[in-house]
């Protein structure tokens, strides 16, 4: 990885940050002498590029059920800025609840032109996607923290992914073109039935995972890990199939988790791993024309913004529901940290069985250098996720500054050119 010095939001922190480049997004222009345009171009400079484009709707399958969900805010006002700023030549139908792909099909209607643009959870095919498994795994050094830490948390995933070669290969393999190659998603709670910060209660309990390393994580702490999609896991919980799920806010909440299992944990020290997908183009982005890839491209950083709203704007609203439900939101008790910290040596074989040995010590170098820029920004905990919904005001949040500086130096090197 390359480095350069910064300095964020013009304040006088000076670090280093990891760019890279590795992989980008695009492919071959679509006609000879296709030229594009200068990132921070105007709308109207934007529009001139695409003057000779026929207009053209590209569909998007969004992660969300139905529009009604938070995740549903970055798919539709990416696809409000995109026909803005294309002064209406680029339309986008945004899709909801894989009306067009299931999950594990979505990289194929993508490959074949079923879908232009979508969000696919590669979590579930570990095996065709190994690199970016072991960057899922390498999530386990984030430290759950309610607003600063969820922003670092993002922007580090992220970070390393757009730096590492070998998730940029296996992407391309795959016929995937990543506008957002990993999404950090939330962090990862235990939502049970009954509560769970103590390490006897966890004693037996079936546990829905979703990632790989969350299985012996889940063994460290003496629970038995269970597959199930994560559609399912609200009547898994309902009918006592499983007594817990591990699972962030932004999709428990739509799936009303918080009804039939009000007592959210977690740790203190490390993280239960993430496991999440990505937004990616497909074969008809590639075909599109450079300046018409660039414009989409760009509302990325848009996009990434719109992603913190959501996953840290989830975290409050769930903090507000556990309460109203009587339930419970703590951390684990100090047994119970001790027991899930141990399993971190499974994080470290794991990526050094896959060659990935430096994986943790990017991450971890990538999460303090985010965590340093929010604070230098003006970003602050003033609490934790217990009360989270009394100090934390979702309509006043506006990360704009700090996914202004994250685009600017982790992702406009890999625009399409």
């Amino acid at each position: 990885m390359n480095r350069k010095l910064l300095t964020i939001g013009g304040a006088g922190l000076v670090m280093t940050l990891m760019t890279g480049c590795a992989g980008g997004a695009g492919g071959n222009s679509s006609s000879s002498g296709d030229t594009g345009v200068e990132y921070g171009a105007t709308p109207e400079e934007y529009q001139d590029a695409l003057v000779d484009m026929e207009p053209i709707t590209l569909t998007y399958q969004s992660t969300a059920s139905s529009p009604t969900e938070p995740m549903a805010l970055r798919s539709q006002s990416f696809a409000d800025n995109v026909q803005e700023v294309s002064g209406g030549k680029i339309s986008i139908d945004v899709v909801y609840g894989h009306a067009i792909a299931g999950t594990g099909e979505i990289a194929d209607a993508l490959a074949d032109g079923r879908l232009d643009l979508a969000y696919e959870l590669l979590m579930y095919e570990p095996s065709k996607y190994p690199a970016t498994d072991a960057l899922y795994a390498s999530t386990a050094v984030f430290e759950p923290s309610p607003l600063v830490g969820e922003m670092a948390a993002n922007a580090a995933f992220l970070d390393v992914a757009w730096s590492t070669p070998e998730l940029h290969d296996e992407l391309e393999h795959n016929g995937l073109v990543p506008l957002m190659p990993v999404d950090a998603a939330g962090t990862v709670f235990s939502i049970c039935g009954d509560g769970g910060v103590d390490l006897d209660t966890w004693d037996g309990r079936q546990i829905r995972v979703s990632g790989t390393v969350q299985q012996e994580q889940v063994r460290e702490l003496g629970g038995s890990p269970v597959s199930m999609n994560f559609l399912e896991v609200y009547e898994g919980l309902q009918r006592n199939v499983v007594d817990c799920t591990l699972m962030n806010l932004n999709t428990g909440i739509p799936l009303g988790l918080i009804e039939v299992a009000a007592n959210v944990s977690y740790p203190e020290t490390n993280s239960f791993t993430r496991g999440a997908g990505g937004f990616f183009g497909g074969l008809n982005f590639k075909e599109l024309p450079l300046a018409a890839q660039q414009l989409i491209f760009d509302q990325v950083e848009g996009y990434f913004g719109d992603s913190l709203r959501s996953s840290i704007g989830s975290g409050a609203d769930a903090s507000e529901r556990v309460n109203q439900s009587n339930g419970s939101f703590l951390s684990f008790s100090e047994e119970a940290d001790d027991a899930l910290s141990n399993a971190y040596s499974s994080v470290e074989e794991y990526l050094s069985e896959t060659g990935n040995e430096d994986m943790l010590k990017r991450m971890s170098e990538a999460y303090e250098y985010w965590t340093d820029a929010a604070v230098e920004l003006g970003y602050q905990n003033e609490g934790d996720y217990g009360d989270f919904h009394e100090w934390f005001d979702s309509e006043e949040f506006s990360p704009d500054d700090f996914a202004a500086e994250f685009f600017e130096q982790v992702v406009l090197p890999h625009r399409p050119a």
